[in-house]
């Protein structure tokens, strides 16, 4: 994988394996790379030249993943309650979601993909959204509104980004800091995370949630009126 800026490539890194983007270069070319591995592997050599590839149009992959981006990227697991995927003129799903399909915390989230090509960026773009619209995914959070998000933005439509765009901008509110009563909070060890505030666990329902950012860590302590607004450096919990 490289990055590409002003004339020079930068190298990221390579595997070993498929990229999770493949679909991107498959719709761009009209070539099953997934195809060619096989038929590699099966007579020792490619089926295809340099000449023989040519990259036509614009295309957008968008990875649809059961978590919660307004908590960090929080996992969201559980049973897709209602699911509705879009289909149409260059939309491709990538996926083996269904309703009813139990999506467990034990593997890496990502349940489906989205590949829209447009004629030109601008296409593609409005043809991503349209396929974003389209989604239904119940019963998990997904990160399906991140990507609405991130594709109506300005700065996105207009190519001002870069690779530190996402974390630089707020799409999702921050948490408000305010202490109501104090609660004693000694022993860190003893913190439950909450999904939703909902408990994961019933031993202790005085601790509600727990978010994370890179340096900190917020956590609502108590119940009712008796609760408070801890900032915890990510520190303290390493110690």
């Amino acid at each position: 994988e490289f990055i590409y800026e002003d004339g020079k490539f930068y190298f990221l890194e390579m595997n070993t394996r498929i990229q999770v983007e493949h679909p991107v270069t498959e719709v761009q070319t009209g070539i099953d790379i997934v195809k060619e591995q096989i038929w590699i592997a099966h007579s020792g050599q490619t089926a295809l030249k340099q000449d023989d590839i040519s990259a036509r149009g614009h295309t957008i992959e968008c990875r649809i993943n059961a978590e919660d981006p307004s908590k960090n990227f929080q996992p969201s697991p559980g049973i897709i309650s209602v699911c509705h995927q879009p289909s149409g003129f260059r939309t491709r799903v990538d996926g083996s979601i269904f309703q009813g399909c139990k999506i467990t915390p034990y593997y890496d989230s990502l349940i489906c993909k989205l590949i829209c090509k447009g004629r030109n960026r601008t296409e593609a773009i409005q043809r991503t959204m349209r396929s974003l619209n389209e989604f239904v995914i119940d019963g998990v959070t997904t990160t399906i509104d991140l990507h609405k998000k991130i594709l109506s933005h300005e700065k996105f439509i207009s190519s001002e980004f870069d690779t530190n765009w996402l974390s630089k901008e707020r799409f999702y509110a921050l948490l408000k800091v305010e202490t109501v009563n104090d609660h004693p909070f000694e022993n860190l060890k003893d913190i439950i995370l909450f999904d939703n505030f909902t408990p994961l666990s019933e031993r202790d329902k005085s601790i509600t949630y727990c978010s994370r950012s890179d340096s900190m860590v917020s956590c609502t302590i108590g119940v009712g009126k008796n609760k408070c607004v801890c900032i915890i450096p990510l520190v303290c919990l390493l110690l």
